[in-house]
C-alpha cells in the first residue's frame, strides 16, 4: 500500500503565529508529530510519504503515487482538510481522517467525502481500523522512556539558530529604538537583568509575541469599524423604512 500522509494547512489567524514565523525566518510553528506517530503504527511494509501542506505543496506526482491518503488535523485546519478530501475524492483515492477535528465533528468530514474516520486516540483506534479494513497490521512494542532512568537523563542538545539572533536584533530595534515603547523596553530589560537574569529569555520571547500581536490588533480594529459602519447603516435604513411606507400609502389607496 502506498500511503500519502498530509498535514493540512493552518488557517491564517492570530493563533497560527505567521508573524512570529516571519520574525525567526521559519515556515511552520510545529512539526506534524501526530502523522509521524501514525506512520510508525502503520504496517512497515507500506510505502509512505509525509507532506506538510504548511511548508510545501501537494504535487500531482504525490496524488498519482498514492493509493490511500491519511489526514490528521485540528479545527483550525478544517478548511484545507476538506479541500484536500475533495481532491482525493475527485481522483478516486480513498481517504482516512483522524485527529481532534475528526473526533470532535465527524459528521462534517463524512459530509466532505472522507471514506474512513479514525476517531479518538490513534494509538488505540488505528490498529482496530487496520484489522477491520486491511486484515493485517503491526503493533508497536512497549516504550520504556518513562521507566528507564538512563533515557530520562539524556536530553537532545539545543541547536544554535542564527535566525534567533536576527529576530532578537529586530525586536530590540523596533521596541527599543523605533517605537514609543523604547523607554519602557530598556527599563524592563535592565530590571530583568539585575533581578531575574533567568527570565530574560521569557521577556524577550514575550516581546516577539507583541510583534505578532500588533498587526492583528490593527486588523481587528479595521474589522470592528467596518462592522459598526454596516450596523449603523442598517439601523438608518430600518428607521427610514416606516416613513417611506407611510408616504406610499396614499398613492396606493388612489
Amino acid at each position: 500500500m502506498r500511503a500519502l500522509l498530509i498535514y493540512p494547512r493552518f488557517r491564517e489567524s492570530y493563533w497560527s503565529f505567521e508573524k512570529v514565523m516571519e520574525l525567526i525566518n521559519k515556515r511552520a510553528m510545529m512539526p506534524p508529530l501526530g502523522l509521524v506517530t501514525v506512520a510508525a503504527i502503520l504496517p512497515q511494509t507500506w510505502d509512505m510519504r509525509l507532506r506538510d501542506h504548511n511548508i510545501e505543496p501537494i504535487t500531482t506526482a504525490d496524488w498519482e503515487w498514492a493509493e490511500i491518503v491519511l489526514f490528521s488535523g485540528m479545527l483550525v485546519q478544517k478548511d484545507d482538510m476538506r479541500m484536500l478530501i475533495a481532491e482525493a475524492r475527485r481522483r478516486r483515492i480513498p481517504s482516512a481522517c483522524g485527529g481532534p477535528y475528526a473526533t470532535a465533528l465527524p459528521n462534517e468530514l463524512r459530509a466532505a467525502g472522507a471514506d474512513y474516520l479514525v476517531l479518538d486516540e490513534g494509538e488505540l483506534t488505528i490498529p482496530m481500523w487496520l484489522e477491520d479494513t486491511y486484515r493485517h497490521y503491526q503493533t508497536l512494542g512497549g516504550a520504556d522512556v518513562h521507566t528507564n532512568p538512563d533515557r530520562r537523563k539524556k536530553k537532545a542538545p539545543k541547536p544554535r539558530d542564527p535566525d534567533a539572533w536576527r529576530a532578537l536584533l529586530i525586536v530590540i530595534w523596533r521596541q527599543g529604538v523605533k517605537r514609543k515603547t523604547r523607554f519602557a523596553f530598556w527599563q524592563h530589560l535592565l530590571w530583568m537583568a539585575r533581578n531575574n537574569r533567568g527570565g530574560l529569555g521569557s521577556y524577550l520571547g514575550l516581546c516577539s509575541y507583541i510583534e505578532h500581536f500588533l498587526p492583528y490588533r490593527e486588523l481587528v480594529k479595521v474589522q470592528i469599524q467596518t462592522q459598526l459602519a454596516a450596523y449603523s447603516e442598517r439601523e438608518r435604513q430600518l428607521q427610514l423604512a416606516p416613513s417611506s411606507a407611510l408616504t406610499s400609502t396614499p398613492s396606493s389607496a388612489q
